[in-house]
C-alpha cells in the first residue's frame, strides 16, 4: 500500500457555538500557559474541535491516541479537515515530513531519540485523562518547548493522580450538553 494517503478534499465544517468558545479560551490561555485541557462529553465534538485548532497552528503539530481506532479516526478527520497530508507514528509506520502527525504514544515515547526536542510546536491528546502516565510525562518532557492541549470528556481519575494541564480551558459535561439542546436525554 502507498505510504502516502491521497488527501480528500477540505470539509468546510463550521465549529458549534460552545466548540468555537473552547477553541477560544484554549488559544487565549496557550498565550499565559504551556498547556491547556477541554473537558467535553462524550458526543460533543472533541475529534473535530482539535482538528479545527491543528488547522489553524502554524506549526507542525502531534496528536497522540492511546488506542489505533482513535489514530485512524482522527487521521482521517485531520485529513478531511485541513486537507493536509497527516504522518502516523505506530509500530512500523514513520511520519515522512508531514506537518501533522497522529502517533501511538507506545510508539511516540520509544521513538524520541529521533526526533529533534523543537520538532513539533504543539502536541494534542486525545483522551488526555490516560496522560497522567509516565510515557507521556517523557514525549512531554522531550517536547519541553511544544504547546498541549488535553481533550477528555472526563479530567479525573478513579486513582486520584492529577492530570498534567495547568488550566482548564473550558468545560462542558453532559448535563449542559443535554440542557443546550446537543446530547439527548438520559431515560432510564
Amino acid at each position: 500500500r502507498p505510504r502516502l494517503a491521497l488527501v480528500t478534499p477540505r470539509k468546510l465544517i463550521e465549529l458549534r457555538d460552545y466548540q468555537q468558545a473552547a477553541t477560544e479560551a484554549c488559544l487565549r490561555d496557550l498565550e499565559t500557559y504551556r498547556s491547556s485541557l477541554i473537558v467535553l462529553a462524550t458526543g460533543l465534538g472533541k475529534t473535530i474541535l482539535f482538528c479545527k485548532l491543528v488547522d489553524q497552528w502554524q506549526g507542525r503539530v502531534l496528536v497522540l491516541a492511546h488506542l489505533e481506532e482513535l489514530l485512524q479516526n482522527a487521521r482521517d478527520d485531520l485529513m478531511g479537515i485541513t486537507g493536509e497530508p497527516v504522518g502516523i507514528e505506530r509500530s512500523k509506520d514513520h511520519h515522512e515530513g508531514e506537518r501533522i502527525v497522529v502517533g501511538l504514544i507506545q510508539s511516540v515515547s520509544k521513538r524520541l531519540k529521533h526526533f529533534k526536542p523543537d520538532h513539533f510546536s504543539l502536541i494534542i491528546v486525545d483522551e488526555a485523562h490516560h496522560a497522567a502516565s509516565e510515557a507521556y510525562h517523557r514525549v512531554f518532557e522531550h517536547f519541553s518547548g511544544a504547546k498541549l492541549v488535553g481533550l477528555t470528556a472526563t479530567d479525573s481519575r478513579a486513582d486520584g493522580e492529577g492530570l498534567p494541564f495547568e488550566c482548564c480551558s473550558y468545560r462542558m459535561g453532559i448535563r449542559e450538553g443535554i440542557e443546550e439542546g446537543y446530547l439527548v436525554p438520559v431515560r432510564g
